[in-house]
């Protein structure tokens, strides 16, 4: 994604020079090689971008055409790579049929639970009604808060359990919410920005509309998502500062704060991996035929892991099964 933020940039600066365009090329290519949502999303977005650039705008084609190389070849590399041939063997599935529990777990992870980039947007987006004179802002301002008071409480309870859960009520309660921004979006009179907004908005569709249909997904397929919803706030507060609204600074300090509490428990996280992965090779090297583990020793961040992953690992990414099989047991601490 940030990878995507740059390319934005450079192709807003027409990319005309050899040197440009190759790195224009070779940048679309890297970023297709790490998550499927991203690369589908960037081999949309180039097509789009080439088929406006040669019916509206022939200055911009050079640029166009070396987004579109660099995001079709990436597209391939990562698509004809040896890990699709296993779909279907393993845990991960393709179909029509996975498109209900999909849409749950989509706009849960993606309007319900991210609460606080959910309330910036709607919070500016109230604003700049409120601004222009808009006499239906208190009743969406209304709404719009007694929804996100609800997704603060499915939040919260969020961080006390291994796995969202996945309703019927945060279903309707995420699309509430998108249905009062498309409605509020289409009432402010925002010009060119809104049609950014509305063209990010679209964005958000390419990025989790493939997800519909694939198994697993969790809450990191959907990071993609979230960035373009703090992209939708950057747009509304660069528009709303213009209009008179006071900086808001003041937010740089819990950010940080929470940049710096993801790193820990990321850190967390991979020592704990690492420290188990040593162990099973030390005990495969011993000529163990079954490796035992011990599971992450909370619940809560991530989720423990479950026997056969393994096997289904090397056999996604190696294409041979792993000859030992594996035992979790709680963990203990020593002493």
């Amino acid at each position: 994604m940030l990878g995507l933020l740059i390319l934005l940039g450079w192709m807003e600066k027409n990319p005309k020079r050899p040197v440009s365009l190759a790195r224009t090329a070779l940048l679309a290519l890297a970023c297709c090689l790490f998550m499927e949502t991203v690369t589908i999303y960037l081999a949309l977005a180039a097509l789009a971008v080439l088929v406006w650039a040669w019916f509206f705008c022939r200055d911009r084609l050079p640029g166009a055409l070396a987004l579109a190389l660099g995001s079709w070849l990436g597209a391939a590399i990562m698509f004809l790579s040896p890990g699709y041939a296993q779909t279907g063997s393993d845990t991960r599935s393709v179909g029509l049929e996975l498109a209900r529990d999909n849409l749950h777990r989509i706009v849960t992870d993606t309007f319900v639970l991210p609460v606080v980039a959910t309330a910036l947007i709607s919070f500016l987006l109230v604003w700049l009604l409120r601004r222009q004179g808009c006499p239906w802002w208190k009743l969406w301002g209304g709404v719009l808060g007694l929804v996100h008071l609800v997704c603060l409480f499915f939040a919260v309870g969020d961080l006390f359990r291994t796995e969202s859960l996945y309703s019927d009520g945060q279903l309707i309660l995420g699309l509430l919410m998108a249905a009062v921004w498309l409605i509020t979006l289409l009432q402010w009179r925002g010009g060119t920005a809104k049609i950014r907004i509305l063209l990010l908005a679209l964005s958000l569709c390419v990025l989790n509309g493939p997800l519909l249909f694939v198994s697993p997904v969790g809450p990191r397929n959907l990071f993609c998502g979230y960035v373009v919803l703090m992209l939708v706030a950057g747009e509304l507060y660069t528009c709303a500062r213009t209009q008179g609204l006071k900086s808001m600074n003041w937010l740089r300090f819990p950010l940080a704060g929470a940049c710096v509490l993801l790193v820990a428990l990321y850190a967390c996280n991979f020592t704990v991996y690492h420290q188990r992965l040593e162990y099973a090779w030390e005990q495969v090297e011993a000529g163990a035929q079954s490796v035992t583990l011990p599971l992450v020793p909370f619940n809560g961040w991530v989720t423990n892991e479950f026997p056969g992953k393994g096997d289904i690992s090397y056999l996604v990414y190696r294409q041979s099964p792993w000859d030992v099989s594996f035992t979790f047991v709680p963990w203990e601490l020593d002493g």
